[in-house]
């Protein structure tokens, strides 16, 4: 992944949850279908600066405003005229430039410009964000973007999120624009791009993550089943455009399912920090007794389903149990197929009570194996599982081991008199996911990236590569694929490279 400014990488916002969804703050990053840079800008800002606006958490960011030091007033104005909301302060030095980030949270006091001034303004599509520096005014207006429900788990196994993107004047947003979107992990560690982003109307959207859910970072190590869950039940998406880099003029996200008018975290009025969770001190004296349990544990959830088929070789085998159990280990769990038993890792979630089979290599294709959590596995109180069987049958089919390959590149390798507006496209000899503006590259012989808009054509077998601006005559090109590139099966691209140079 390119570096990309995560305004609220800090995680410090509080917001609403969705109904049946745990609450994580995200930061955007790039969408694994979509351009690096965005296209959609406006252009009442002045080159050289950005305003950032999240309205669902109520946060305003802004870059740009030099030098340091420079007071900078950001107002929300409703769509009638009435001022909102405003803050105030002086310029701090980002990476992005000096700025003030508005209600995006703050450990300690808060200064000049890191909170609202007063109540917090409730920031809807339509109304204007006005920023003044320097004498200069700048603004933007508010776009609608929304997610229109919790995620779901279609029947091919992707994990899928719809949503609205429309200009505040009603048109619609093209879901090729939505470059900055991402999942992250309640612990921020497991991290991941949608690997499509389609239109289903105008102004409606579809995100979906595929099997196996790879994230571009995931250092706690989740099994496939649990980087499913995670982005099934943990409200951690996030979507917009404009948050790449360098930022654009413009840049509107949203964080999460619900929206929220609440201060955020070290700013006057945020709501108070939660218990830390330590357990109060028991009265001298004897502890009382608790009562007996004497309740067998029993598996409520299992993965795949008893009886389920054409099931993914490369799928782990999951349980789940009504309380937190113990003893939880490869020869409690076990998976047993044709030729013995499955050589596997076993793992154990106790806060989802969650036991994960993971094998050590692919199941055998159109094979029927036997899953047992045995009765040695016990509750906390030494109560014996209700031992659990169940079978399963994989996919017929050979398991896929062939990486994807590149069938076709316009313009042809080392070709000349490529028109300067010429769009650059490669086809691959089946679909593929993980392409977006890190995995395909165009850059002049000097290594000088060049801006442009990627994206996946609708069979998943076309790349298209749109420069942001013309390519300059007589000059020379290179294009990169990476191995970041997969098709559907996880099989990696061996990385392709080409040059031409366009017409004088």
């Amino acid at each position: 992944m390119s570096r990309v400014l995560h305004p609220a990488r800090s995680r410090r916002h509080r917001r609403a949850a969705v109904a049946g969804a745990a609450l994580a703050v995200v930061a955007p990053a790039c969408v694994g279908t979509s351009s690096a840079l965005a296209t959609i800008v406006d252009n009442s800002v002045e080159v050289g600066k950005n305003i950032t606006v999240l309205h669902n958490i109520d946060m305003v960011a802004v870059h740009g405003y030099e030098p340091v030091g420079t007071q900078i007033t950001v107002t929300v104005i409703g769509s009638g005229g009435a001022v909102k909301g405003s803050a105030s302060g002086p310029s701090v030095g980002t990476d992005d430039g000096a700025g003030i980030e508005v209600n995006h949270g703050v450990d300690g006091t808060p200064q000049p410009g890191d909170c609202w001034d007063g109540s917090v303004p409730d920031i809807v599509p339509g109304d204007t964000v006005r920023v003044t520096a320097n004498g200069d005014t700048d603004e933007v207006l508010v776009d609608t973007l929304s997610f229109t429900g919790a995620p779901r788990l279609d029947t091919n196994g992707d994990v899928v999120l719809t949503g609205v993107a429309k200009r505040a004047d009603g048109t619609a947003i093209p879901a090729s624009a939505l470059d900055s979107g991402e999942f992250r992990s309640d612990d921020g560690k497991y991290r991941a791009n949608p690997d499509r982003v389609t239109a289903t109307a105008a102004g409606a959207f579809e995100l979906r993550y595929q099997p196996p859910y790879n994230g571009f970072r995931n250092d706690n190590g989740l099994t496939q089943t649990q980087r499913r869950d995670a982005l099934l039940t943990q409200d951690g998406h996030a979507i917009g455009f404009g948050h790449t880099d360098p930022l654009p003029l413009e840049s509107q996200l949203i964080e999460g399912f619900g929206t929220t008018s609440a201060a955020a975290d070290g700013c006057p009025g945020a709501p108070p920090e939660e218990p830390d969770g330590e357990e109060p001190e028991e009265p001298d004296g004897e502890e009382p007794e608790a009562p007996g349990d004497t309740v067998a544990p029993t598996v409520t959830a299992v993965s795949p389903l008893d009886g389920a088929t054409a099931v993914a070789v490369r799928s782990d085998v999951t349980a789940t149990f009504d309380e937190d159990v113990e003893g939880v280990d490869a020869g409690d769990f076990t998976l047993t197929g044709p030729n013995g038993r499955v050589t596997a890792a076993v793992s154990y979630d106790a806060a989802a009570r969650m036991a994960t089979l993971n094998p050590d290599a692919d199941l055998a294709a159109g094979t029927r194996y036997t899953a047992e959590v045995a009765a040695t596995v016990q509750d906390i109180a030494g109560n014996a599982l209700t031992a659990k069987r169940w079978t399963f049958t994989t996919v017929a089919g050979a398991a896929d081991t062939v990486a994807p390959t590149v069938t076709r590149q316009s313009p042809r390798p080392d070709a000349r008199g490529v028109r300067e507006q010429a769009n650059i496209t490669a086809t691959f000899s089946e679909p593929v996911r993980g392409v977006d503006g890190t995995s395909v590259l165009l850059t002049t012989t000097s290594g000088t990236r060049v801006q442009a808009t990627v994206t996946l054509g609708a069979n998943g077998r076309t790349v298209t590569l749109d420069p942001r601006d013309r390519l300059t005559r007589g000059a020379g090109y290179t294009v990169d694929l990476s191995a970041a590139i997969q098709d559907q099966a996880g099989n990696a691209l061996a990385p392709v490279s080409w040059r031409f140079t366009v017409r004088r």
